[in-house]
């Protein structure tokens, strides 16, 4: 197996593992089916900078973190909005029905009707009465705070709570330290922390760099292979072909010597002799051979351009 095949994780070459980080948390991103094959990585951990950026799979995992963590910041935002949604009906006034309206009016009336008397009372140094007629007053507004108080709100948590920069996951103002700590320690902060930093660190290393597009080096590598051996096949084709063709020629320049020889053996005399560089063949007189002539040069022809077809193959 190598490091383009498609069944191999192309994020695992660059060291990253996003289907792993998240397992087994809110944040899991299902089912992955890509094998996280070491020879695989070691083969592509042996390639030059240069030759990595000939693949397209930074740019690949590049764009797979960022739709994670476009992801998670929507995730992060609702939050937000869900905790000021929350402590805007915190601090909302509770909506009166009709009874509850004309009581806490009757109320109001009655606190301002005692406190009258209560200075009266004072003024005229009735001291005890004044007492009294406070001790009513806190009694009223006692009753007014139990009417405006709202009752348990089970959407409403007591606690303020506040969303986590870097993972999404609520997290509320009165935890502990320590609680702080296994957050920050756990696996769903880790992880996005990971996500983050990682993308942060191949946007770097791409910058100002182009994607790459097809043929990746090993298609092109593989066809100048297959190239090769297109060529070669069409080389042995092209020799077969001439090597045939020769010998058909062959064939006919020894049926019409056969025949020479068969008239001279009814009395055309014939004769062979060798000179120079090359053999001829010299037919005697006492009958008309120029038909064998006729026949031969046209196959000596053939043969000069069957070997030159061969040879512009063979180049």
């Amino acid at each position: 197996r190598h490091f383009w095949d498609e069944d191999v994780c192309k994020h695992f070459l660059l060291g990253i593992r996003p289907y792993e980080l998240f397992k087994n948390t809110k944040s899991d991103l299902g089912e992955y089916d890509k094998l996280y094959d070491l020879r695989a990585k070691s083969e592509w951990d042996a390639l030059s900078q240069e030759d990595k950026d000939k693949y397209p799979y930074q740019w690949d995992t590049l764009d797979f973190l960022k739709k994670l963590i476009e992801e998670c910041d929507r995730k992060i935002q609702r939050g937000k909005e869900r905790c000021a949604a929350d402590e805007r009906l915190k601090n909302e006034p509770k909506k009166l029905n009709e009874d509850e309206a004309k009581r806490l009016g009757q109320i109001q009336d009655e606190i301002g009707k005692l406190g009258k008397e209560a200075e009266e009372a004072g003024e005229n140094g009735d001291i005890e009465k004044a007492k009294m007629l406070a001790t009513k007053v806190e009694g009223l507004k006692a009753e007014s705070e139990q009417i405006m108080k709202k009752p348990e709100d089970p959407r409403l948590n007591s606690r303020q709570l506040m969303v986590c920069e870097v993972s999404g996951v609520l997290m509320s103002t009165t935890d502990s330290e320590s609680r702080l700590k296994s957050l920050y320690a756990g696996k769903q902060y880790q992880g996005w922390k990971k996500v983050r930093d990682f993308h942060a660190e191949l946007s770097k290393l791409v910058e100002g760099k182009s994607r790459p597009r097809r043929p990746w080096p090993h298609e092109d590598r593989k066809g100048s292979r297959d190239r090769d051996r297109d060529r070669d096949r069409d080389r042995g084709a092209g020799t077969a072909a001439v090597a045939e063709t020769g010998a058909g020629i062959a064939t006919i320049a020894d049926v019409a010597i056969g025949v020479a020889t068969e008239t001279a053996g009814d009395g055309i005399a014939q004769e062979t002799e060798t000179g120079g560089e090359g053999e001829g063949m010299i037919l005697g007189t006492g009958g008309d051979t120029s038909w064998i002539v006729a026949l031969i040069r046209p196959c000596e022809r053939n043969v000069t351009r069957a070997t030159s077809i061969a040879s512009t193959r063979h180049h």
